[in-house]
């Protein structure tokens, strides 16, 4: 017989998971109940900045910083 096995989960609340440089700036406030489907475009966009432009969309000597 099968069984589900308990597994932790894989993120912590409060916990900014994700990478700086192109996670939207609600993700990054925590202000979760604000997110709909803007982050979502946000990130592809970072990408397609730094692929046209040669430069990260946010610069920062660290990931706080960064996201600041």
């Amino acid at each position: 017989m099968a069984r589900e096995k308990k597994v932790a989960p894989a993120t912590l609340t409060g916990q900014v998971v994700g990478t700086p440089g192109y996670t939207s700036s609600e993700q990054a406030r925590g202000q979760v109940s604000s997110l709909d489907r803007r982050p979502n475009v946000f990130s592809p966009g970072g990408i397609l900045y730094e692929l046209l432009g040669g430069a990260k969309p946010f610069g920062g000597e660290g990931d706080l910083e960064t996201m600041v």
